[in-house]
């Protein structure tokens, strides 16, 4: 006796799997289409600690993240230049030489350079004099004086903690601004803290945020938005937030801007103390399971990131 064939289910399977084919095809479209940053550390041009960063979005829009010591200016133009020649955000984190030395010497040497925006978190002159230490009051002056000059100062803008700003495929939110209360450390930790966001691809640039900034963060901010993918280590792995920090964000990569090596203990007993540091730090996040870390002492380095 023949089975009778039953049409209607094979209709629906046929039916289910086209459905099945068109939803395939349009997700494998969508990550075909997905577009990212070109987002490049720089590479120190001294023997000092420096931080840098430039983005590029899909549309050629270009982000400066500090820039370095004045010494790093044409490393950093290059890839300005390279990406068409002017700046749509400048954010400097805050005013130590080593993050804004190169911002104010392309600034003062062309008032009109081509920078569309430029944000900042900071506390009015009279806090920096009374709290900042004898040797890096003279770099704070020397930011205000240039971004008060009177071509710049409709340039600046003051960022405040939970604004985001969009740029083409790339989100970036302020999860950390100015720490008017925490007077230890006190330029440090003022810095601006920055979550980028690209796709499902996020990166926490913490500047160099000290231990009170880092444990500020945690009481105010969700874990979830600190937790990141890459992560800036904060002031290059030495005094910066405290090491349980990067246990929430749980990075898979670690950006380090810093030029020495973390091997390179034969100096004076001060930077000796200070590598010891930052091999704590190095070995810390490792046992976290980072599967990479980008040295900027390796030279300048474009990541791909969708």
């Amino acid at each position: 006796m023949k089975k009778r064939v039953d049409f209607k289910k094979i209709f629906i399977r046929a039916i289910l799997f086209l459905v099945l084919i068109v939803i395939c095809t349009i997700s494998v479209l969508g990550i075909m289409q997905r577009t990212g940053i070109e987002f490049t550390q720089l590479a120190s041009s001294t023997s000092s600690q420096s931080m840098g960063y430039v983005i590029k979005t899909k549309n050629g829009k270009v982000i400066v993240i500090d820039g370095g010591v004045e010494e790093d200016s044409d490393n950093l133009l290059r890839y300005i230049n390279e990406y068409g020649g002017k700046v749509d955000a400048w954010y400097i984190t805050h005013p130590h030489v080593n993050n804004m030395g190169a911002f104010c010497n392309i600034i003062s040497k062309n008032i009109d350079f081509p920078v569309k925006n430029i944000y900042v978190s900071l506390n009015d002159k009279e806090w920096y004099e009374k709290y900042t230490d004898d040797n890096t009051i003279n770099e704070v002056r020397k930011f205000f004086d240039v971004i008060e000059n009177d071509k710049i100062k409709n340039k600046i803008n003051y960022v405040f903690a939970g604004q985001i700003m969009e740029y083409d495929n790339l989100s970036i939110e302020v999860l950390g601004e100015k720490n008017e209360d925490i007077t230890s450390n006190s330029v440090n930790n003022s810095s601006m803290v920055l979550k980028l966001q690209v796709n499902d691809k996020s990166i926490l640039i913490l500047g160099d945020a000290g231990a009170e900034a880092g444990i500020k963060l945690l009481k105010n901010v969700q874990y979830e938005k600190i937790k990141s993918d890459y992560v800036q280590v904060a002031h290059y792995g030495h005094n910066g937030v405290e090491l349980q920090f990067y246990d929430i964000v749980n990075p898979r990569y670690c950006l380090w801007s810093m030029s020495i090596d973390l091997s390179n203990n034969d100096s004076s007993n001060d930077k000796k103390s200070e590598n010891l540091n930052i091999k704590e730090t190095y070995e810390y996040i490792c046992n976290l399971g980072v599967q990479k870390h980008y040295f900027a002492k390796n030279g300048n380095k474009t990541l791909k990131i969708w």
